[in-house]
């Protein structure tokens, strides 16, 4: 009646298989050099001696510098992507 019963085990079956798993990479790019403040640049006493409006102009001038840093920044990490979330 009971046929299969012949008192020995199968022998267990092992398969492997590949699964893909996303491995998270460091993107490498070519960084633009940070722009320099103004206070590593100007020395204390050639700032005191700026007249207002040259005052103006240099810190009008670095923020046009810090903007293009943002910008050439941006550019150079737009094909980066974002680790994903855990």
């Amino acid at each position: 009646m009971i046929a299969g019963c012949t008192g020995q085990t199968p022998e267990p079956r092992v398969v492997l298989k590949p699964v893909p798993v996303a491995t998270p990479v460091g993107c490498v790019v070519g960084r633009p050099d940070e722009p320099q403040s103004l206070l590593e640049r100007v020395p204390d006493e050639t700032w005191d001696a700026l007249a207002p409006g040259a005052k103006a102009r240099a810190v009008e001038a670095q923020a046009g510098e810090r903007m293009n840093y943002a910008d050439a920044l941006k550019a150079a990490t737009s094909a980066c992507k974002d680790a994903p979330a855990r």
